[in-house]
């Protein structure tokens, strides 16, 4: 009986989780502006060539703002949920650092990495007001990569600010767009 009641708390919370992500409004021009610019901050702050801020839902990895990304991720602005990192933060809802994604059992063939040469990645959440976990800011790296406690701050930092953002944005922006 306990079993099946977390199993139904997980499902109402995933409901939860996937209603406040469609209330995002993730369409609205000057929000994706806001977290264009977050990205490019953060992309400086890490020093790594791209940085994303993703926001997921059950079957995709949407670009709620990046920077550098390039050819058919930036004409899509999404991967299949199946293809990215950030999955294992929203899980978890922890910081998750990967140094070296061709080493990585989940993500060693992963066509990010295989054919986009995408080879670091360090992801932090990004919180809902109601405590949900939205997605990630990432940055990714091109080569195998010892992410420094400096890059991880800037990430947990840009992680905070996009939440802040997207708050803010819901309660006061919608109606200024």
């Amino acid at each position: 009986m306990r079993e099946l009641l977390a199993q139904e708390l997980a499902l109402v919370e995933g409901w939860n989780r996937l209603q406040a992500v469609y209330a995002l409004d993730l369409g609205n021009g000057r929000l994706q502006a806001r977290m264009d610019e977050l990205s490019a901050h953060l992309a400086a702050a890490a020093g790594l060539p791209i940085a994303v801020i993703t926001v997921l839902d059950q079957s995709a990895a949407s670009f709620a703002g990046s920077y550098g990304v390039t050819g058919w991720l930036a004409r899509v602005g999404a991967v299949p949920v199946e293809l990215a990192p950030c999955v294992r933060v929203v899980t978890t809802a922890a910081p998750v650092v990967i140094g070296d994604l061709r080493a990585d059992a989940v993500h060693r063939h992963n066509p990010l990495v295989t054919r986009c040469g995408l080879a670091a990645y360090a992801g932090a959440p990004i919180l809902h007001a109601s405590g949900q976990v939205l997605g990630a800011a990432c940055v990714f790296g091109t080569q195998v990569l010892a992410f420094t406690a400096e890059t991880l701050a800037a990430v947990a930092a840009a992680a905070a600010d996009a939440g802040a953002a997207l708050h803010e944005h819901a309660q006061h922006g919608r109606a200024a767009s």
